[in-house]
């Protein structure tokens, strides 16, 4: 959790080594017995994020958009050969994420930000994360649906909430649903405290 303004390169790399990269490479492992058998199921672990981008969350929504893409390729390509590709998205969930997010954005934090009010704000944006996250047994249920269904579909979204909110965004006009987003994460000028330019 950064303004990609401020985020290290280090930093970006490492997230898409571990959920883009390190994904692919394991899945790429266990394809030829899946083909030799004719038949399989690859069930990818993507994000709400990987579908609808919140401020602060670009680098990890990146990865899971590209989870998204990669997956729905896959799904295509290799329905012929037997395999089927499902993908979960689980939106907000009790885990140590918005823990690991904010101590994250911490290391970040230096004179002379733009992004001053907002670093101080932390503990507040960790909360936000935190109200609307569900219990994980309901991302659990979404997996074994994904893992056990006789016909899969292609995504299964987890919990409600989070379904309803991408709903409302693929809906909404793309300028309303950045004004809330910005405003519920605290980055507008207000509150970022920057001044106009004279």
């Amino acid at each position: 959790m950064a303004p990609l303004l401020e985020v290290r390169e280090e930093d970006v790399r490492a997230m898409y080594e571990t959920n883009v990269f390190g994904l692919l490479a394991v899945t790429q492992a266990f394809l030829p017995q899946m083909v030799r058998r004719g038949a399989g199921r690859i069930v990818n672990v993507s994000s709400g994020g990987g579908r609808l981008t919140l401020p602060l969350f670009g680098v990890y929504n990146s990865t899971k958009y590209a989870v998204e893409s990669l997956s729905d390729a896959m799904r295509m390509e290799l329905k012929p050969l037997g395999i089927r590709v499902v993908i979960v998205e689980p939106g907000a969930t009790k885990t140590e994420f918005a823990n690991t997010s904010v101590r994250k954005m911490a290391s970040y934090r230096r004179d002379g930000s733009p992004y001053a009010a907002l670093y101080a704000r932390a503990d507040e944006l960790k909360a936000q994360l935190e109200r609307p996250a569900a219990d994980p047994i309901v991302v659990v249920r979404a997996l074994e649906r994904a893992l056990t269904a006789s016909r899969p579909r292609a995504r299964y979204i987890a919990p409600f909430g989070a379904r309803i909110m991408l709903a409302l965004a693929a809906w909404l006009p793309t300028p309303l649903i950045d004004w809330l987003l910005t405003s519920m994460f605290g980055m507008t000028r207000k509150q970022l405290k920057v001044s106009t330019p004279a």
